[in-house]
């Protein structure tokens, strides 16, 4: 399953606003072993549920000073200084056309 996701961020001062969409394919979460780098399973992600952890990403960054890079759906790629930003809507959608692609019966 794909997941669409739209950031807009809107900056301090300027009030200016940039907006970047870009997909994520299949996202999992993976469960890793204590102590270890052994993946013991993979969860499948919701599109509400990616979207939440693009929030705490983007929060984390945001508390370190720390600036994210994002690469859109048109393969360019957008470097953002969180430090500058004073707000950020996120949405996601899952797709539906990539869903029904795996249903449809072979010929």
């Amino acid at each position: 399953m794909n997941i669409g996701l739209t950031a807009h961020f809107y900056f301090k001062g300027s009030g200016k606003k940039k907006t970047v969409t870009w997909m994520e394919d299949n996202p999992r979460l993976q469960q890793k072993e204590k102590d270890s780098d052994k993946v013991v399973r993979e969860i499948p992600l919701t599109a509400d549920e990616v979207k939440q952890e693009y929030r705490r990403l983007f929060t984390k960054h945001k508390n370190e000073a720390k600036s994210i890079t994002l690469e859109d759906t048109d393969q360019v790629v957008h470097i953002i200084d969180l430090t500058d930003v004073r707000n950020i809507e996120l949405t996601s959608k899952e797709d539906i056309d990539a869903v029904q692609t795996d249903l449809r019966a072979e010929s």
